[in-house]
């Protein structure tokens, strides 16, 4: 069978404009569509858009190239084979969750922003360990990269809600929640 791969591109800017379709018409619907929260919104998108091309795709179709035992694509044991840069990384990358949620729903806690930074991250390694045990796909899902992501949801909300204490930073984020 031939092997086929789907690259990022022709998948997430379709769904980027389509969240963004969604939440526009959503903002429209309850009478709040305004310039700053299209924007917010625009940034969520790219953002997602993101960090959902570089961590799920591509996705390969017709099989893995080469025969595998399915637990070389899993790290379950935290912090064994873990560098410090990539776990700098992860932490960076979702450091903007963080900072987006409170803005784009109504999440408003730093257990609520963890929560969600645990279920995306979570989602994202259970599709890298599918893709790479059902089609070869080229990444590990790493227990590491969920505890660093996790970390940087509220690390981001930490900073979102120290940066309401200027006032000039509160009034941009009151017209943009």
């Amino acid at each position: 069978m031939p092997r086929y791969e789907i690259t990022a591109l022709p998948v997430v800017v379709p769904l980027a404009v389509m969240v963004f379709a969604i939440l526009l018409w959503r903002l429209h619907r309850r009478g709040e569509l305004t310039l700053p929260r299209v924007v917010v919104s625009a940034v969520m998108c790219v953002y997602g858009a993101g960090v959902v091309g570089n961590t799920v795709l591509p996705i390969h179709i017709g099989g893995p190239t080469y025969d595998e035992p399915w637990w070389i694509h899993l790290n379950l044991v935290p912090l064994v084979h873990a560098e410090l840069g990539d776990m700098v990384m992860n932490v960076l990358v979702f450091i903007p969750l963080g900072i987006l949620l409170p803005l784009i729903s109504r999440i408003r806690s730093a257990v609520g922003v963890l929560l969600v930074g645990f279920l995306v991250s979570l989602t994202m390694e259970v599709l890298q360990f599918v893709n790479a045990v059902l089609a070869g796909g080229g990444h590990i899902a790493d227990v590491n990269d969920l505890l660093a992501n996790t970390v940087g949801a509220p690390l981001g909300y930490g900073l979102f809600r120290a940066a309401l204490l200027l006032p000039s930073l509160r009034r941009a984020a009151n017209a943009t929640a």
